[in-house]
């Protein structure tokens, strides 16, 4: 697990898009209890950075669970509806 970006309000766990949905929670709880026990009250992320920019739509669902506002995409991952 990697715990990163606490100060800087996004938290990121190293977890892969390709691993079964209750491993992503778990993944991504054991995170938010590692940054909370090394940042304490100051660890209060609002996003969310997949490592490796790595995304699946199976990854929204448990980060929105979790709380985080936003979330960090790369180009090729979002879809963009557009009405032109």
């Amino acid at each position: 697990m990697v715990a990163t970006g606490g100060d800087k309000g996004r938290s990121q766990p190293r977890r892969d898009p390709l691993i079964p949905e209750a491993e992503t929670r778990r993944q991504i709880r054991a995170n938010d209890a590692t940054n909370r026990r090394y940042f304490g009250e100051v660890y209060a992320p609002r996003g969310f950075f997949p490592p490796e920019m790595c995304y699946s739509d199976r990854v929204l669902g448990p980060v929105e669970e979790a709380g985080y506002q936003w979330i960090i995409l790369s180009g090729v991952a979002c879809k963009v509806l557009s009405d032109r």
